[in-house]
C-alpha cells in the first residue's frame, strides 16, 4: 500500500511538472523597473504585452498564443516577460512615452528600457518568436542585410522599393530614404500602390518635388485612394504650420496658401471654405 501511494504521488508530481513546463510564456509579477533590473542581472531582454482588459485580440493572445510551448521555452530562456495594463500604472506610462495607440502592443526592450521592436495586434506564436530572434541577433534580419547592400551602393529601383517596404513593416523611419527614392526616380506617377504608400510615409515638405506633384494632382490621387490622399494632405498642412511656428513667420504660412488651398477645395469641398477662411484657420496656431 505504501509503495502504491508513492507511485501515485510520483505520477502526480510528474503530471504537474509536465504542465508547468508546457505553460508557455512565464509572465512575471514585477514592475517595469524591477523587470529591467532583473534583465540586466540575468543578461536577458524584456518582453512586454501591453493589453486592455476589454480587448478581444489581447484575450486571444493570452489564451491561444502565449501558451505555445515552443514560444514559451524560447522566451523564458532569453526574456523577462511582463503583462501590463495599458490603462494604468507602468502600462499607461509606456503608452504615453512611446505614443502607443493600439491594443495589444508587444514591446521588445533591452535592459536599459530602449524599445528594440514592437508588434501591434494579435499575431501567431511564430511571428513573436521570429521577432524575438531578430531582436537577439539583428544581423540575421532581412532589413539588416538590405541595409548592408544599401551601404554598399545598390540604388536600383527594385531594391530601394523592397528596402523601403521592409523598413515600413519594421516600423523604421523612411523619410530620407523615400526622398532619395523619388529623387532618383522622379517620373513615378504614384499610381502604383507601393509607390504611393512610400510617398505617403515620406516627406511632407512643400519643397519636395513629389509633394508639389501630389498637390497639383490631388484630385487624381484622391480618386485612387481618398483616405491616403486626405491623410497625406493633413500631414502636409501640419508641416506648413509647424514650419511657420518654428520660423516664427506667419508670412511663411501665407505664402504657402496658393499651393495648398486648391487641394482643400478638392478633399473637403463639402465645407465650402473660402481662401480667406482657410488662411485664418491655419494662422490660428499663432494665437495659441
Amino acid at each position: 500500500m505504501i509503495q502504491l501511494k508513492k507511485s501515485l504521488i510520483l505520477c502526480f508530481v510528474l503530471f504537474v511538472s509536465f504542465f508547468s513546463m508546457a505553460s508557455g510564456i512565464s509572465f512575471k509579477s514585477l514592475s517595469l523597473d524591477e523587470a529591467l533590473r532583473e534583465a540586466k542581472k540575468q543578461n536577458k531582454l524584456v518582453f512586454i504585452d501591453v493589453y486592455a482588459t476589454w480587448c478581444g485580440p489581447c484575450k486571444y493572445l493570452t489564451a491561444n498564443v502565449f501558451t505555445d510551448d515552443d514560444l514559451g521555452a524560447y522566451m523564458n530562456e532569453h526574456f523577462i516577460s511582463l503583462k501590463l495594463d495599458g490603462e494604468k500604472g507602468d502600462g499607461l506610462s509606456l503608452m504615453g512615452k512611446h505614443q502607443l495607440n493600439s491594443y495589444p502592443t508587444m514591446l521588445f526592450m533591452n535592459s536599459e528600457g530602449e524599445v528594440l521592436k514592437k508588434i501591434v495586434g494579435a499575431v501567431e506564436a511564430q511571428a513573436i518568436r521570429s521577432t524575438a530572434e531578430v531582436v537577439r541577433d539583428p544581423e540575421s534580419s532581412p532589413v539588416y542585410k538590405m541595409e548592408q547592400k544599401y551601404k554598399a551602393g545598390d540604388r536600383s529601383q527594385a531594391f530601394l522599393r523592397e528596402y523601403l517596404i521592409l523598413r515600413l513593416e519594421d516600423d523604421m523611419g523612411i523619410e530620407e530614404l523615400a526622398d532619395e527614392y523619388f529623387s532618383l526616380f522622379p517620373d513615378l506617377s504614384l499610381e502604383e500602390e507601393e509607390d504611393f504608400i512610400i510617398f505617403y510615409m515620406g516627406s511632407d515638405d512643400l519643397e519636395n518635388v513629389m509633394v508639389k506633384k501630389f498637390l497639383n494632382n490631388v484630385e487624381h490621387y484622391a480618386e485612387l485612394n481618398f483616405d491616403y490622399a486626405a491623410q497625406k494632405y493633413e500631414a502636409i498642412l501640419t508641416k506648413v504650420i509647424m514650419t511657420g511656428l518654428e520660423l516664427e513667420s506667419e508670412e511663411y504660412v501665407i505664402n504657402s496658401i496658393d499651393l495648398v488651398f486648391p487641394a482643400a477645395k478638392v478633399l473637403f469641398s463639402e465645407e465650402e471654405i473660402t481662401k480667406e477662411e482657410f488662411t485664418e484657420l491655419l494662422l490660428q496656431a499663432f494665437d495659441e
